[in-house]
């Protein structure tokens, strides 16, 4: 992994961490990982480029994390709604048995949009990590179909949300297939009552027992909807476990959209 220090200590970035694996079953690379910073931040637009070992350019990547086909992208982070530990992921196509080893690239642009300096989010996701967990790492290849994951490994933490209770998720082994990719299925359900105030955005993230982030999804809730129950599915790396299960609720980017406009 590459990175230009210089480029992310002048947006306000302090570190980075990365986890990176080959997709089961796909010629697919995920990179994910988080943005940490003590202080304030300015926005910014990341994108992973991948060289092979000779050093020449194979693939540009922006960040691929959609909201439940609406066509909305998290592509830029927005220093309005930063938090210290915020998600990122990246998908790449590239075959594995082709080109096993890569370079990979990171780079964070400084977006024109930003004005000013502003941190307006209390999260602490290392903070929260940090509270102790009494349950034991769980594969989910190794559980049963149906087995739940315990409610004590899963931390919440909400901020701004008027109007909604906090949400209540479910997490369980959704398939007993053996294969590689349904191996690995986790099924979550979530029931959110009420009706927000204003837009929301729900980040679930899943850490293994180095507080690695290995994957998240985002689900946004919108002002319009009311006591909402839906559900969705991870398939986690199936070399890790899964020590905490973190969600988190907060303003959604559309906000800052429109205040900009």
């Amino acid at each position: 992994m590459f990175r230009d220090r210089k480029a992310e200590k002048s947006l306000g970035i302090d570190d980075i961490k990365f986890y990176t694996y080959w997709y089961p079953d796909a010629d697919e690379l995920e990179v994910t990982g988080q943005y940490i910073a003590s202080g304030a931040i300015k926005s910014f637009r990341p994108e992973v480029r991948i060289y092979d070992l000779d050093g020449d350019l194979l693939e540009v990547e922006k960040c691929t994390s959609y909201l439940h086909g609406n066509g909305f992208e998290t592509c830029e982070v927005k220093e309005e709604l930063f938090f210290s530990g915020y998600p990122f992921s990246f998908s790449v196509s590239i075959k594995k048995n082709r080109l096993p080893k890569v370079r990979i690239r990171l780079i964070l642009r400084e977006s024109k949009r930003s004005e000013k300096l502003k941190m307006s989010s209390d999260m602490d996701l290392e903070k929260l990590l940090k509270a102790p967990c009494n349950e034991q790492p769980r594969y989910v290849a190794h559980m049963q179909e149906g087995e739940k994951f315990p409610k004590s490994m899963v931390t919440y933490y909400s901020e701004g949300a008027e109007g909604i209770e906090t949400p209540k998720f479910v997490f369980y082994k959704g398939s007993d297939n053996s294969d590689e990719y349904w191996a690995n299925y986790l099924k979550y359900t979530l029931t959110i009552e009420g009706k927000p105030k204003k837009d929301m955005l729900v980040y679930i993230m899943l850490f293994n027992e180095k507080s690695e982030l290995i994957d998240f999804e985002l689900y946004d809730i919108f002002d319009d909807e009311e006591d909402i129950v839906d559900e969705d599915f991870f398939n986690v790396p199936p070399a890790e476990k899964i020590a905490r299960i973190v969600v988190y609720t907060g303003p959604h980017p559309h906000q800052i959209d429109y205040a900009d406009r």
